[in-house]
């Protein structure tokens, strides 16, 4: 076959495909939620390398960070090969991540860790943002609660998920604020 002179239909414009993502994320919340409220939220354990996955979600959000001017750094110490769902751990991080990006100014810094803790794993995000307001804090795993309703972003889901996908692990999770925010 030769060129018949066809041209490829032209590509979807990135509104319509960012807005597909953001509802294929809302309803895959909205489910996720649905399977807590039931009891039926699954976690698959498995041997898995956290550090690979702490590096592949860094990964993929360079991009956007480059976009955003921001340093996006991982660090992996350690051995790392936990039992755990891969993929729930991955959701986890790929809401931390971004949510600390969207708080973060242009020249500033994001930074997604592991590390090896005796038979334990931490996980930390930290980034050189504004911070949350210490008032605000106890309310950041609250559903549908936002601390900057103008910062763009989802509708308060992601973080009460977060809380559940790490206690489904028998993990705990925490949120401080740094000297100066961030």
């Amino acid at each position: 076959g030769g060129d018949d002179g066809r041209k490829e239909p032209s590509a979807l414009p990135n509104t319509i495909l960012r807005a597909a993502e953001r509802m294929e994320r809302l309803i895959g919340d909205l489910l996720d939620i649905a399977e807590i409220d039931a009891g039926q939220l699954r976690v698959e354990r498995r041997e898995v390398d956290v550090g690979q996955v702490v590096a592949e979600v860094g990964a993929g959000f360079l991009p956007l960070a480059e976009k955003r001017g921001i340093a996006l750094e991982t660090q992996i110490r350690g051995d790392l090969h936990v039992v755990c769902d891969r993929d729930r751990v991955a959701q986890i991080l790929a809401n931390l991540v971004p949510h600390a990006m969207r708080f973060t100014t242009r020249g500033g810094s994001v930074l997604a860790c592991v590390e090896g803790a005796g038979e334990l794993v931490r996980f930390a995000v930290s980034d050189t943002g504004r911070g949350i307001a210490p008032l605000d804090l106890p309310n950041i795993w609250r559903r549908f609660w936002r601390c900057d309703r103008t910062a763009g972003g989802g509708v308060g889901l992601g973080l009460a998920i977060v809380k559940h996908l790490v206690e489904a692990h028998g993990g705990t999770i925490a949120v401080g604020r740094a000297a100066g925010g961030g």
